[in-house]
């Protein structure tokens, strides 16, 4: 019986360029974002060959939440959030994701407004 080790592979603070907003001046030009996304799943397979081809690649995961961000406008990052949710569990074998959007100026008194998602198999 194959060992099973499970692990969390992640990004912190990725910086994404996209329209996110309901108010014209949000969606007339770009604005960033940052993202926290965290996965869970088996890589003792991934660890044994020592093979990026079948890990769970941050890489990828980069290009997900970049790839999305240039398709569409989005009213909320909720929205936006849960795409990312749902493109990581059909790209990877995972048991679980996490993903935090975090939207600066969205009100001027404070530094960042925020959504978190998760999602379990």
């Amino acid at each position: 019986m194959r060992e099973s080790i499970n692990g969390r592979v992640g990004i912190k603070n990725l910086t994404v360029s996209g329209f996110f907003g309901v108010y014209a001046a949000e969606l007339e030009k770009k604005q960033n974002v940052f993202i926290d996304v965290s996965v869970v799943g088996d890589i003792e397979k991934s660890i044994a060959e020592d093979d990026i081809n079948i890990a769970i690649d941050y890489e990828s995961i980069k290009n997900v939440c970049q790839k999305l961000a240039g398709q569409k406008k989005y009213n909320l990052i909720e929205t936006y959030a849960k795409e990312i949710l749902d493109e990581l569990f059909l790209l990877f074998d995972i048991s679980e994701a996490s993903v935090l959007v975090k939207k600066p100026k969205a009100l001027s008194e404070a530094d960042f407004t925020f959504v978190e998602l998760s999602k379990k198999k």
